[in-house]
């Protein structure tokens, strides 16, 4: 398994947050760490596993000390010493059997032991995609699904210690088997959603937003790790949590959450039974989401139609049948003057 300078950092970390005279200059920094990018936070819980699994190690082989194996210890120190400068070490932080090894050393170490001892997870990325007005379902290995809405490609990882999925554009629903030893994660923009033993949408909007539906269970997000890792926990400590019938926007600069009903939910997924549920939704909220699904744009040019109401039921993958819907129900027209073939502008047709 290739190990990446965010995975050093990450076991540093690890290291850091163990010494009891931890400062609050120290905490700040690890939060300003974890905020710096949605992945570090898993390359931190992915270090603290390792960790724990480097001081269990001796005991499952029946040592009274937390000894590291040769072969990694003779690794470790040979990497370390030929690439770190001496002056560079730190004092020591933590004895191995009365040997003092550096912090550098046993970041070294945490990430060495994984490669060593357990088996690397070397499953690759997958990637899933949808095209406009397709929609598509994925029976993933660990027993979860995901489905994918119009328009949409979505990355996943599944380790042997971690489920993570990245929305690249689009939107996705997830059901998720549950797992407690590896957490089910999904970024999407610059927000990483934790599964709470779930079923759940994420969309990732133009303007960055994520709009978020919980469909069953809760679903984490604000999350931070736990901090001591000889007690390791199978999720980190959320924030903010969002139980079954919430709806949440997030991100760039947004915080709106809504409590939908049973119809509403329903209405709101009715995506993911092939069909667009319009029932009562004004047509300027209606629009980017009916433009997703066709290959034409539709634009609303006259701002009286902003506020009609549509009903009714649109099949997803027919521009023809979404469009004669808009035409039928909010007494609009096309406009003759429109020369762009792959935008439809929308004026009032009545009187």
């Amino acid at each position: 398994m290739k190990k990446t300078d965010k995975d050093l950092e990450a076991a540093e970390w690890v290291i850091t947050l163990e010494d009891e005279d931890l400062s609050l200059e120290d905490w700040d920094a690890f939060e300003a760490w974890l905020d710096d990018s949605p992945n570090n936070l898993l390359a931190y819980e992915a270090a603290r596993r390792d960790w724990s699994l480097a001081l269990a190690l001796p005991m499952a082989h029946g040592g009274s000390s937390p000894t590291p194996p040769p072969l990694a210890t003779a690794v470790v120190t040979r990497v370390a010493c030929s690439h770190v400068p001496r002056s560079s070490w730190r004092r020591p932080a933590v004895v191995f059997g009365g040997v003092g090894v550096g912090v550098v050393l046993v970041s070294f170490l945490v990430i060495m032991i994984r490669t060593l001892v357990f088996p690397a997870d070397t499953t690759p990325q997958q990637i899933y995609q949808t095209t406009v007005g397709a929609l598509r379902t994925v029976d993933l290995a660990d027993g979860s699904q995901l489905q994918l809405n119009s328009g949409s490609e979505v990355r996943a990882r599944l380790g042997v210690d971690s489920r993570h999925f990245e929305i690249v554009h689009g939107e996705a629903i997830f059901k998720v088997s549950s797992d407690p030893r590896r957490p089910f994660a999904v970024t999407a923009g610059a927000e990483t959603l934790w599964a709470l033993g779930t079923r759940f949408s994420v969309r990732l909007r133009e303007t960055g937003s994520v709009e978020v539906i919980v469909a069953e269970g809760r679903v984490g997000f604000d999350c931070r790790p736990a901090i001591k890792s000889n007690t390791p926990a199978t999720r980190p400590a959320c924030a903010t949590e969002l139980t079954e019938g919430d709806r949440a926007i997030i991100g760039s600069g947004q915080w709106v959450k809504e409590k939908l009903s049973t119809q509403e939910l329903q209405d709101r997924l009715g995506w993911t039974r092939g069909f667009l549920e319009l029932n009562g939704r004004p047509l300027s909220e209606l629009i980017e989401e009916l433009n997703r699904y066709i290959s034409v744009r539709i634009e609303i040019a006259d701002p009286r139609l902003a506020d009609v109401r549509l009903s009714g039921r649109v099949k997803i993958g027919s521009t023809d049948a979404v469009v004669t819907a808009i035409l039928n129900t909010a007494c609009a027209r096309r406009d003759p003057s429109g020369k762009d073939p792959k935008v439809i502008q929308l004026i009032s047709g009545c009187p």
